[in-house]
């Protein structure tokens, strides 16, 4: 089952997982769990696992590569072991033992029951934390309050396994796409990409030259041959992204957010001659026409100052509790912190 969900449901949950444990904070935590259909079910994977397994970090979140010693079994494990083995003794009617196959039958539906059951609470607590807007990951409830079932005895000598499940079977894998769907999406992409690079390459740009310093003149037509988009680096602060095409048997770099260009006989030419001209012009005019990170604008309605005070120090408070007690262990400290914070902001509200 657990590689099934890693595998079909939850596929890539790491950095998920990653950011709720590195954040500890439960509104910030629910916050992150309406985003997406990935954030929910990796949520409910971590509270799954966890219960299944309270030593699981010492191999994922991230994968460990080391060896590591055999886990023991949790009180989930010990209290299924000790219910199984309750069933599995004599027959309740002839006093004689159960043969060995009705008790490995017997093993493989209680186990099978009780994880379902622990992933269904697990989903059930993940949808309630993305409703509500506040998670919990403390475990409170008892397997025997989730795992109902019992075994009924055939007139043929067989047993009849029945559980109870009120609910939702929540173990659909991610949906998939076919090559013909895949090879549509990426000559969509494509055209989109060569729309935005049509729609960039219209009108007057600016250039600069080392020789001739700078000019201005009309866009170079791109070639419908090759065009990508990247990253601009080693620059200070920024790095704006630019398209790199072929006009006329040369290279272009383009900005993508400003009107400039540069031009190369090799693409590394033209990128080191964009690199230039975005230097120079930043000691001129600065870095906010280049993607430069712009100045905060204030918020149109201000903020009680008690409520920013209050959700610092909640942020404050949160956070030495995540480093002290560690992410499972803090789970009802930040809970009640969090708590008092949202009763304050309430009452400064009204």
């Amino acid at each position: 089952m657990a590689r099934y969900l890693r595998r079909h449901v939850v596929r890539q949950s790491d950095r998920w997982v990653a950011a709720f444990q590195a954040s500890a904070n439960p509104l910030e935590v629910a916050q992150l769990l309406r985003t997406s259909r990935h954030a929910l079910t990796s949520y409910a994977d971590m509270l799954w696992s966890h219960r299944i397994e309270p030593d699981i970090e010492a191999r994922r979140w991230p994968y460990r590569k080391i060896p590591i010693p055999p886990m023991q079994p949790g009180p989930e494990a010990n209290l299924l072991h000790e219910r199984i083995s309750f069933v599995a003794g004599t027959c309740p009617q002839s006093g004689a033992p159960w043969p060995e196959s009705v008790r490995d039958w017997m093993h493989y539906q209680i186990a099978g029951a009780a994880l379902l059951s622990l992933w269904h609470d697990a989903m059930a607590r993940a949808a309630t934390a993305a409703a509500t807007g506040m998670a919990n990951w403390e475990e409170k409830t008892d397997l025997t309050d989730l795992c109902d079932w019992v075994a009924v005895r055939q007139p043929e000598g067989r047993l009849r396994f029945l559980a109870l499940s009120i609910e939702r079977h929540w173990l659909v894998p991610l949906p998939r796409t076919d090559k013909a769907q895949r090879r549509e999406q990426v000559r969509q992409a494509q055209t989109f990409r060569w729309q935005a690079l049509e729609a960039a390459c219209r009108g007057s740009c600016l250039t600069w030259t080392p020789k001739e310093g700078w000019s201005v003149s009309l866009s170079c037509v791109p070639d419908a041959v090759r065009w990508r988009c990247h990253r601009l680096l080693g620059l200070h602060d920024i790095h704006p992204r630019f398209w790199l095409f072929t006009s006329s048997g040369r290279f272009v770099a383009r900005l993508c957010s400003y009107r400039l260009h540069a031009m190369g006989d090799t693409a590394q030419g033209a990128i080191e001659a964009l690199r230039q001209s975005v230097r120079q012009y930043a000691k001129v005019y600065g870095t906010h026409d280049l993607g430069g990170v712009p100045n905060p604008i204030p918020p149109q309605v201000p903020l009680r100052v008690a409520d920013e005070l209050a959700e610092q120090e909640q942020r404050a408070d949160v956070e030495r509790a995540r480093q002290r007690f560690g992410f499972w262990h803090c789970a009802s400290t930040v809970d009640h912190i969090t708590r008092l914070y949202l009763q304050r902001r309430k009452v400064h509200a009204t």
